[in-house]
Order: structure tokens, then sequence, then C-alpha cells
């Protein structure tokens, strides 16, 4: 009979170091999926915030994008629609040994309502291209907030099934006094005792056997369960000082993807200005160059002096413009290369967020990769 009990002993023994890995497992799932369900739920708290805030800046901007319209086409009005300078000829005399002549000299004035309709405008241009953005910034995040909330009622899902799966304490209690009650002996089993105690050097020699490889089979899971243990927190680790450095690079691109934007915008607004100056310039020349042209060539007697004077004017007019459009056109190449450099260094931030994301899209077990990222 005490033999009976060791062995009932035995797979009790069993049972129980089988339970114990059982929960083990049942709780490290449980835990991994209550940590997906808040990360999932941060993720869509957030893009919350970022769908307001961009809808808000937007508004904002159509608001003043609209006020800045009203307020050029009254500037429109007023303006005399020619550009920014206009040309006034006025006549005086200027006497000499002969009589007083009447001579003409041309002043330039300034359109500041043609210079306030034009500026008006552009930055009405530039503050509904900019709402734009934000717009389709809401449709990225409206479209990412969706997908997460679908992820999330999976993971509900998950949580759902594996507490179903869970076997709780009551019924493993239950489960024993089964065992229990399967252990005692009815009456007409008594009978087989006595050929139960012939077999018992044979089970007493199989038991020993069996508590070794117990006991081996125990040591080895320890070892694993530490092994496992210290393999998944290094790697928990350098997946955490991975996703701190993604959420750090990620703030910084989007703070130096609406900067470069601004700057883009800026440059695309002076690359415009400088166009229509350099237009307005060439313009002025070539009127220039045909009033010149047009001034016969007549001797110092009969006007000679007055026409020469005009000339040279209206050379050194040509000249000044002239080296006017040199330095403009300088002032638009560098325009042009800064632009360049801008888009060059927007593609650069793009293309390192990417590889970053591709490796946590891809991870290893091997968790090298994860340590020299972080």
């Amino acid at each position: 009979m005490v033999r009976l009990l060791l062995s009932l002993l035995r797979g009790m023994f069993l049972f129980l170091l089988l339970w114990d890995c059982y929960q083990f497992l049942s709780t490290t799932l449980q835990q991994q999926i209550s940590d997906q369900q808040t990360q999932s739920q941060q993720e869509i708290d957030q893009l919350k915030n970022s769908i307001s805030q961009k809808q808000a800046e937007a508004a904002a901007s159509i608001s003043q994008a609209d006020w800045y319209q009203e307020k050029s086409a009254f500037y429109w009005e007023r303006s005399r629609k020619a550009g920014p300078t206009w040309i006034e000829w006025r006549s005086y005399k200027k006497g000499g040994l002969f009589g007083s002549k009447t001579k003409w000299t041309a002043i330039t004035h300034v359109d500041h309502d043609w210079i306030t309709w034009d500026t008006y405008t552009k930055q009405a241009t530039a503050l509904r291209e900019h709402a734009a953005q934000l717009l389709k910034g809401v449709e990225t995040d409206t479209l990412n907030k969706d997908t997460t909330t679908t992820i999330l009622n999976q993971w509900n899902k998950a949580n759902a099934v594996a507490n179903e799966a869970a076997l709780s304490q009551s019924e493993f209690i239950h489960l024993l006094q089964q065992l229990e009650a399967e252990r005692k002996l009815s009456e007409d089993k008594i009978a087989q005792i006595s050929d139960w105690e012939k077999l018992l050097p044979i089970l007493q020699t199989q038991l020993e056997i069996a508590t070794q490889d117990a006991a081996t089979a125990t040591a080895n899971i320890q070892k694993e369960t530490g092994e496992y243990q210290t393999s998944k927190d290094n790697y928990l680790t350098a997946l955490n000082s991975v996703l701190e450095k993604r959420a750090q690079l990620q703030t910084q691109t989007q703070l130096l993807q609406q900067d470069i934007t601004a700057a883009k915008n800026w440059v695309t607004q002076q690359t415009t200005y400088l166009a229509d100056e350099l237009t307005q310039t060439q313009t002025l020349i070539t009127q220039l160059q045909t009033q010149r042209d047009l001034i016969p060539p007549t001797s110092l007697d009969n006007g000679g002096d007055e026409n020469l004077t005009k000339k040279a004017q209206l050379d050194q007019s040509i000249q000044l413009l002239i080296q006017k459009q040199t330095v403009l056109t300088a002032q638009q190449a560098t325009l042009t290369q800064k632009q360049t450099l801008l888009s060059t260094q927007e593609q650069v931030l793009l293309t390192e967020y990417q590889l970053l994301d591709a490796t946590l899209a891809s991870p290893d077990k091997d968790t090298s990769t994860l340590e020299n990222l972080s």
C-alpha cells in the first residue's frame, strides 16, 4: 500500500509540474495581449489629437487666406495694374543763349497698392497650400486611426479567447477532487492488490527512473526558462531603445519637415517674385532701348545737344537695369540651389525613418541588429 501511495504521489508531482508550466505560458500570453491593447489605444489617442490640431490649423489658415484675398482685391482696384512702378514724363523750360528750351525728364513712381496686392495674393496662395497639406495629413491620420482601431479590436478578441481558455483555480481543485475519487479503490478491486504487490519491485525501479527523469526534465525546464528570460530581457531592452529612438526621430522628422516645407514655400515665393522682377526689368530695358533708337541723329544746331543728353540718360538707365538683371539672375540661381538642398535634406530624413521602420517590421531572433541601432 505504501508503494501504491508513492506511485500516486509521483503522478501528482508530474501533474503539478505540468500545471506550473501551463500557468507560466498562460500568464505570459495574457500580459503580451494586454501590452498590445495599451499600445494600440495610446496610438489611437495620439492620432485623434493630431487630427484635431491639423483640422484647427487648416481652418485658421483658410480663414486668414480669405482675409488676404479680400484685401488684395481692394488694393488691386486702387492700383494702376501695371507693375510695381510706373514712369511719368514731365517737361520743363531751360534757358539758353537763343531762348528757353523745353526739356523732358522721366520720374519713376512706386505703385504701393500694386505691391500690396501682389504680396497679399501670394500670401493667400501660400496659406491655402499650407491648409491643403494639413488636410492631407488629416486624411493620413484618419486612415492610420481606423487601421489601429481594427488592430485593437483584434487584440480585444484575442484577449477574450485567452480568458476563456485559461483554467481557473476552482476548475483545478475540481480536477484534483476527481483524481482523489478515482484513487479510492472500490470493494471489487481489493482482490487485485495481491497481484500489484508482485509487481511492486518492478514498479519501484520504474518509479526511481521516472523520478530521476522528472528531476532532469525540471532542471532542463528551469535552465531553458532562465535562458529564455535573459534573451527576452535583452531583446526588450534593445527594442525599447529603438522604439524610443523612433519616437524621437518621428518628432524631429515632423518638425524638420514643417521647417523644410515652410522654407520651400518661401523659396518658391521668392523665385516667383524674382522671375516677375526679371520679366519687368527686361521689359523696361526693351522699352528704353526702343525709345533710344527712336531719337533721331541731329546736328547741334537743330537740337542735337538735347538728343545726346536723352541718349546718355537712356544709356545710363539701360546700364543700371542690366546690372539689376545680373543681380536678380544670380539671386535666382542661389534660390534654385537652396530649393534643391532642401529637397535632398527632406529625402534623407524620410529615408532614415523608413530604414528604422523596416528594421522594426522584420525583427530577428538575434538582437544584434536592434542593439546596433540603439
